[in-house]
């Protein structure tokens, strides 16, 4: 359950910081540190600055950036709460309390319902970003989409259990 658990915190916490980034009102670019390995040396030749092509889209603007981190910190939200009641779901399972069981799998059906939600503000925002033809970071618009897709889906598969 760890590397999955890692995995979701990992893919958030890109979503919600790099997004920022990809925003017109993101910081002014600072230098990074020297790369320490030939990997690393061939991630940042990618990031050099150089001439700009002329966009004919506008930029990923703030509005849209402030309307997608609070739906993915919601879904966000809600598998932070999945996560502290899996041990006792799982101890619950294991014990056979009926009642305990009851409790726990009627929060996840809440939290469900929340990452639901959360899942299809996002549908509506990627709709209304498409139809403005706003320039977007494909990688990280991708990773904020697959993870409010997937948490729905990881607690509906923790409610019907093993």
């Amino acid at each position: 359950m760890m590397p999955t658990n890692t995995f979701r915190a990992l893919l958030a916490g890109l979503a919600l910081a790099t997004s920022v980034a990809c925003s017109e009102t993101a910081a002014e670019i600072q230098p990074g540190a020297p790369p320490t390995s030939d990997v690393d040396a061939k991630i940042a030749e990618m990031f050099v600055e150089g001439p700009t092509q002329p966009r004919d889209r506008p930029d990923f603007s703030n509005e849209t950036v402030l309307k997608l981190n609070p739906i993915v910190a919601r879904a966000k939200a809600a598998l932070d709460r999945f996560d502290e009641l899996a041990p006792s779901l799982d101890a619950a399972r294991k014990s056979g309390d009926k009642a305990q069981l009851t409790a726990l799998e009627a929060e996840l059906g809440r939290l469900k319902v929340e990452t639901e939600a959360a899942r299809a503000a996002f549908q509506a925002e990627k709709k209304a970003l498409l139809a403005r033809k706003e320039y977007y970071n494909e990688i990280v618009f991708a990773a904020m989409e697959q993870f409010v897709t997937e948490a729905p889906r990881e607690i509906d598969d923790a409610i019907k259990g093993p």
